[in-house]
């Protein structure tokens, strides 16, 4: 016999239905830990998409993937993955580009990070400057 618990365990579409209805408009009988969601605002959630009914090896390969030790993976690679994924016109039309670390940084450090490196190397001297005077 199934557990009375199995049958109020909340599913991907409850939590998004959830998600997207402000708090003061859910249902009074939501699982406790349903209603303590907060309200998304912003139409995060506002299209309705199908659900595929995962077998045992669809539901093994996410929880598998999320057992990884995803931090030995370089941003590049992920960055390169996250452009790959979109089209090239949808992508330039919402402005999804990856930038690398290294691009970023040239900017970053001519804009203050320069600066802000030999003000910190000046306070380092001055601070060694005192130490040998006293």
């Amino acid at each position: 016999m199934a557990s009375p618990l199995r049958k109020r365990t909340p599913t991907l579409p409850a939590l998004i239905h959830v998600l997207d209805t402000p708090e003061e408009k859910r249902q009074n009988n939501l699982l406790e830990k349903l209603n303590a969601l907060p309200y998304v605002n912003g139409e995060l959630f506002a299209e309705r998409l199908s659900f595929a009914d995962f077998n045992k090896a669809m539901r093994d390969q996410p929880l598998s993937c999320g057992r990884f030790d995803w931090s030995r993976i370089t941003r590049a690679i992920f960055g390169s993955l996250f452009q790959s994924v979109m089209e090239p016109k949808e992508r330039r039309k919402v402005g999804a580009h990856y930038t690398s670390e290294r691009d970023i940084l040239k900017f970053v450090k001519s804009l203050f990070l320069d600066d802000l490196q030999a003000e910190f190397e000046r306070l380092v001297q001055l601070r060694g400057t005192q130490r040998e005077s006293k």
